[in-house]
Order: C-alpha cells, then structure tokens, then sequence
C-alpha cells in the first residue's frame, strides 16, 4: 500500500524529472551556443545559419536565459547573446537581400513581359495592316478583272458586228453588182 505522502514524492519526483531533463537541454543549449560565439568571436566560424539559428532564438525566448543563470554553466552570456543576435540581424539582411533580389527580378521579368506584349501588339498591328493590305489589293484585281471581262466582251462585240458589217457590206456590193449587171442586161435588150 502507497501512503498519500509516497503518492506525493513520486510525483514530486517525476516533476523533478521533468524540471532537470528541460535543464540539461537548456543548459547544453546555452553551452554550444557560447561555445560557437567564442569561436565566431576569435574568426575561427561564421555566425549561425538555419536551422540551429531558428532553435537557438526559439530557446532563447522560451527559456528567457540570465545571465545568473549563465554563469552556471559558462563565462560568456553577454558574447552568446551578442552572437545569437548578431546571427539574427544577419539572416534578417540576407533574407532582405534575397527579397530584394527577387523583387528586382520580379521588376525584370514584368518589364520583359510588358515590352514582350507591347511588340507582340505591334505585330498584330502589323499583321492587321498587311491584312488590310492584302484585301484592298484583292478587291483591286477582283475590280480590274471586272473591268478586263467586259472589255474582252465589248471587243468580241465590236469584232462580231465588225463582221455582220462586213457581211452586210458584201451583200451589199454583191447585190449593187447583180443590180448593175441586171441593168446592163436590160439596156442590152432594149439595145
């Protein structure tokens, strides 16, 4: 049988538990934190780049680290935070360079596709004219077409009657000569 005081102490203890396993983490949290800074601070590494910036920051104002508390575990507080910020400014500059560059190419690539539009436009514009172009002169050889199929009709027109003209004129003589001839003959029998 568990007396109430044990039931107690065993959760007490598993509190405890809890309470040292969040300690140990954030302690060793906090000593590779100042270790790095210690080396950035003597140009031997860079400063902190994602993902362990991203868990560095987030322990940090989680944990809400002092710098009593640091001393328990180091002798450099003030240079980690100097170092967990300066990493933070620093990302924060690259990801606003990075954005910038992006808007820049972003800027170039919507003057690109404006400039590809505008000579697109011009080329349908261009196209429409040599369209318009294209029909008006159709319509020109459509009418001159007209025009020469009604001059070829007035022609074999002309020639027909030139012909029937002809014709008549011959008849014409044939019978003038038979009239002639007929007179002759009827002024040699009166003869």
């Amino acid at each position: 049988q568990l007396d109430v005081s044990h039931e107690s102490f065993i959760r007490l203890w598993q509190r405890l538990q809890k309470w040292l396993e969040k300690e140990s983490i954030s302690a060793e949290t906090y000593c590779r934190l100042e270790q790095n800074a210690c080396l950035w601070d003597n140009n031997e590494t860079g400063l902190l780049r994602s993902p362990e910036l991203e868990n560095a920051v987030a322990w940090f104002y989680r944990d809400k680290p002092t710098k009593q508390w640091a001393a328990r575990y180091g002798q450099h507080f003030e240079l980690a935070k100097r170092f967990l910020f300066e990493s933070q400014k620093e990302q924060q500059r690259e990801q606003q360079e990075k954005e910038a560059k992006q808007q820049q190419e972003l800027e170039q690539a919507r003057q690109l596709a404006t400039s590809q539009q505008q000579a697109l436009e011009q080329a349908q514009q261009l196209a429409a004219s040599q369209q318009q172009a294209l029909e008006q002169e159709q319509k020109i050889r459509a009418s001159q077409k007209q025009k020469l199929v009604g001059a070829v009709i007035a022609l074999i027109i002309s020639i027909t009657l030139f012909v029937w003209a002809l014709s008549a004129r011959q008849e014409a003589i044939s019978a003038q000569q038979q009239t002639d001839i007929a007179k002759k003959q009827t002024e040699s029998e009166r003869q």
